[in-house]
């Protein structure tokens, strides 16, 4: 396939990103990925390769992630490589699919990061945005505290859940930002995220909800409760229960706003 010759291209913002937060060898792996990825099309034996896809082994990524220490060579385990490829599609990084030959991976967002036009725009359309996006009226009423501490439940639902069932959620304020449309061309990585998070958690974004929706990831571009946003989809990713479409949102704007330590309170 993909010859160790070339160059990819590599946003600065995965610098911010949630893999920094993983073990190394996973942003090791990441990179080993874009490398090997068939840039174009190509068809070998009878078999199509797309742009963005490659194939390999267990057994080659373990190779691959294998690091020296002193004089002793340590190689990952089957275990590491499953739990890695598992984080990695959490995240809708990447797809797979297992065949006879081995493991086909889709880089999914490989034409998006792999494009000089994502770059290029970028720099021309940053001042344009910020401007609309200046504004930071959303705000969580604070002076209803009080009122939720005395509607406390304490039936040991999982956490989220009582915050939910005592009305807590229509504490939420939504501010009148002044976002582009979803409905315009999608060209900052933070516009992806927001479309992509909501896909995930299978949100439909209401005209009442999205303005509110992309402000918020626009916000965490710049490094306002960043952690809070990750640790939001993985709440809900994880819920055991079967929330509706505005409560997800909703407790999903809590969490961003106050973290999870609120939810059990």
């Amino acid at each position: 396939m993909s010859e160790a010759v070339g160059y990819i291209m590599l946003s600065r913002r995965i610098t911010n990103s949630a893999i920094m937060d993983k073990p190394p060898l996973f942003i090791k792996w990441w990179m080993w990925m874009l490398c090997k990825a068939n840039h174009t099309t190509v068809n070998e034996r009878g078999q199509t390769f797309n742009r963005g896809e490659l194939i390999t082994t267990y057994s080659e990524m373990r190779e691959v992630g294998k690091y020296q220490v002193g004089w002793r060579s340590v190689k990952p385990s089957n275990a590491n490589v499953e739990t890695c490829l598992k984080w990695m599609k959490k995240e809708q990084m990447i797809s797979t699919r297992k065949t006879t030959r081995g493991l086909f991976i889709y880089l999914m967002k490989y034409d998006h990061y792999q494009n000089g036009e994502t770059y290029a725009h970028t720099y021309n359309e940053i001042n344009t945005d910020n401007t609309k996006l200046s504004e930071h009226d959303d705000t969580i009423n604070k002076n209803d505290n009080n009122e939720e501490n005395d509607n406390k439940n304490t039936s040991g639902s999982r956490p989220g859940i009582n915050f939910l069932e005592r009305g807590g959620w229509s504490k939420v304020t939504l501010g009148q930002s002044q976002n582009k449309s979803s409905d315009s061309v999608i060209s900052f990585e933070w516009q992806t995220d927001a479309h992509r998070y909501a896909e995930a958690l299978k949100i439909d974004l209401s005209p009442e909800y999205e303005k509110r929706w992309y402000k918020m990831f626009k916000e965490a571009s710049e490094g306002r409760n960043k952690g809070n946003l990750r640790d939001a989809y993985s709440y809900l990713y994880d819920h055991p229960r079967s929330l509706s479409n505005t409560q997800k949102i909703l407790l999903f704007f809590k969490i961003f706003e106050n973290g999870l330590q609120e939810l059990n309170e």
